[in-house]
């Protein structure tokens, strides 16, 4: 098997590269052969993604968090399904949320999937500027993430989410908005609105539980105006998906969601920026393979 490993050098508080190299070392061993290229920013990563093909290599490795697997998802989309190679992971980032959905919780799972290679056909998400794997939030939500972005870099887990939140708290507006999904039309005040591909993010929030990576459909959860004390004595409901029957909480499954403000509001996806809005999100079924652990995902 062929496989390029693209390696974020600064993740895990810069043992990436460390991580990247005894993976390459562990499957050399079994046969592998094994490219390993270490990129400096994630345009860069989706750049090297979207020019190779089934040609070059069968799979290509994202090392690094749920950002250098969104970079590598967007450059590997670019690329007709008949030569586009398969996606692995060597989880090393804060958060791993995708990681986690398909059972690859730890590095000794991940080196193992990526040796046995056993596939797996998964959704991903898009809208207008590129693609996600994940979550996607606008509105308090994607301020929260902006900000776990930038000023929260040395803490992991759903704690970074947490404590982003807690940072951001002083921001909690609520934004006009206008939803269009299949079956309805919101138009009103929301805190923030996600569409999830994956049922967790922010380290392990399960902010859309019911959602499935092949069921050909996004989890639209909405989160309408609450005050500060009541979003913060849910929160620990949201950890375990126990959040939906809030009467400030609306949940639909969607092909497709279209959201509006008057009002300036960002996506957020897997963690990174992909666009302000207007924004139409929509679900590619099927549309990417990935390895994943041969018992499958939790």
């Amino acid at each position: 098997m062929k496989l390029v490993f693209l390696v974020n050098p600064i993740s895990d508080r810069g043992r990436g590269r460390a991580h990247g190299q005894g993976a390459a070392a562990r499957l050399r061993t079994n046969g592998a052969e094994i490219a390993l290229v270490e990129t400096q920013s994630f345009r860069q990563t989706i750049e090297r993604s979207s020019v190779l093909t089934t040609n070059d290599c069968d799979v290509v490795v994202a090392v690094g968090g749920d950002g250098t697997a969104n970079a590598v998802a967007n450059g590997l989309m670019q690329t007709a399904e008949g030569i586009r190679p398969a996606m692995g992971l060597i989880p090393c980032g804060r958060g791993n949320d995708f990681a986690a959905n398909l059972g690859l919780n730890d590095l000794d799972r991940a080196h193992e999937a990526l040796h046995i290679g056993r596939r797996r056909r998964v959704d991903v998400g898009k809208t207008e500027a590129g693609f996600f794997l994940g979550v996607a939030g606008v509105g308090f939500d994607s301020k929260v993430a902006r900000r776990a972005q930038r000023q929260v870099p040395l803490l992991t887990g759903s704690v970074v989410y947490v404590f982003a939140l807690l940072l951001t708290l002083a921001e909690l507006d609520a934004i006009p908005a206008k939803i269009s999904y299949d079956e309805g039309f919101y138009e009103g005040p929301i805190l923030f609105i996600v569409t999830g591909n994956t049922d967790r993010y922010g380290g392990g929030m399960r902010i859309t539980p019911r959602a499935s990576l092949d069921d050909g459909l996004l989890d639209m959860c909405i989160i309408k105006p609450v005050s500060r004390f009541t979003l913060l004595r849910v929160l620990p409901r949201v950890v375990r998906g126990g959040h939906l029957d809030h009467p400030a909480v609306s949940y639909a499954k969607t092909r497709s969601v279209t959201i509006e403000s008057t009002e300036r509001a960002e996506l957020f996806a897997d963690g990174e920026f992909i666009q302000a809005i207007p924004v139409k999100i929509e679900t590619l079924p099927s549309a990417l393979e990935v390895i994943v652990p041969n018992q499958g995902a939790p």
